[in-house]
């Protein structure tokens, strides 16, 4: 029996999921690596308003270090508590 090599695994790209409610955005950050591996790199609640919006991006940038990757927000459509976030206000 042989052997595999395993190869080391690049990252491809961060991932921001927001789930949105009425008060607050829950946020988590994660990374998948080229063997789709997910890591999750943290994550936090903030609340679902303009400072909220703020702190959130702030928060993203101290948890995603390799800016050569991609950086994808992903969030569920809820109707208007998801459009303060979509349009910043």
């Amino acid at each position: 029996m042989s052997k595999q090599l395993q190869t080391s695994a690049t990252l491809l790209r961060y991932c921001v999921g927001i789930d949105v409610s009425k008060d607050t955005l829950q946020i988590c950050v994660s990374v998948i690596d080229s063997h789709g591996k997910v890591t999750i790199k943290g994550t936090c609640k903030v609340n679902n308003k303009i400072t909220g919006f703020d702190s959130l991006l702030s928060w993203v940038k101290k948890h995603c270090k390799d800016l050569s990757l991609p950086l994808r927000f992903v969030m569920e459509a809820t109707g208007t508590h998801s459009q303060g976030f979509i349009t910043n206000k």
